[in-house]
């Protein structure tokens, strides 16, 4: 089963909730995020996050505070997905990173930190393809 990762690294604490809003669909308090505490993770599954052109099915993510920014990583399966293409990820989660101020934003099969097996970083494709893995 192949995993992929999407990272958004260094969110910016004013931009946290509304991105995750953009996300889900769904709105949040900033409050639950000040109080945790630097280096706790949150980690909750969703049924799908709305990507504007696709959807993600089956999504699990993980919201990890250091000092006063957030990372936010999200884990899917490649078999639960409608097709999905490198340039559709790679520009959704770039535009996104722009629009929100995250530092960078990249995607690989888990763990996404590799990178001889990122789809993306930032806006360059890696080496690695969705349609090789399908």
């Amino acid at each position: 089963m192949n995993i992929i990762e999407v990272v958004l690294e260094n969110i910016p604490r004013v931009k946290v909730v509304s991105l995750l809003g953009k996300l889900t669909g769904i709105s949040a308090d900033e409050s639950i995020f000040l109080e945790l505490d630097t280096n706790q993770v949150y980690n909750c599954s969703l049924p799908r996050l709305e990507c504007d052109s696709f959807l993600l099915n089956d999504t699990h993510v993980r919201i990890i505070k250091y000092d006063s920014k957030f990372d936010l990583e999200i884990s899917f399966s490649l078999k639960k997905q409608a097709e999905l293409s490198d340039i559709k990820l790679c520009d959704f989660f770039t535009t996104l990173a722009q629009d929100y101020q995250v530092g960078l934003a990249y995607a690989g099969l888990e763990p996404a930190s590799d990178k001889e097996t990122r789809i993306f970083t930032g806006t360059f494709l890696g080496p690695m393809s969705l349609t090789m893995l399908q």
